[in-house]
């Protein structure tokens, strides 16, 4: 299931090194670069975007973590808030966009 689809995670980032996303990743785009405990790209400094990004693409059938909803589709981490999970309403429709 969702094969052909890429799924824009905009929140925290992705766990870009977990077992259960990695396979699924695509380029991404990092909004909260240069804030407090962000350092560069779409890493997930808070928790929050890898567990979003789990429940909608995580791998499945690998005995690890949960099985995606959707395991065919890609993921596109954009990260807009930053570790504590804050961000301001500009961030976010720059993670939209």
């Amino acid at each position: 299931m969702g094969a052909g689809a890429t799924v824009a995670v905009v929140d925290t980032g992705v766990d870009l090194d977990h077992p259960d996303l990695q396979a699924n990743l695509v380029s991404g785009a990092d909004i909260a670069a240069g804030k407090a405990d962000c350092p560069p790209g779409p890493q997930d400094e808070n928790g929050h975007g890898a567990h979003v990004a789990g429940i909608a693409a995580a791998v499945t059938d690998n005995g690890i973590g949960v099985a995606g909803t959707a395991p065919g589709a890609k993921i596109m981490p954009v990260r807009e808030f930053d570790a504590s999970g804050s961000g301001s309403s500009d961030d976010v429709a720059a993670g939209i966009r």
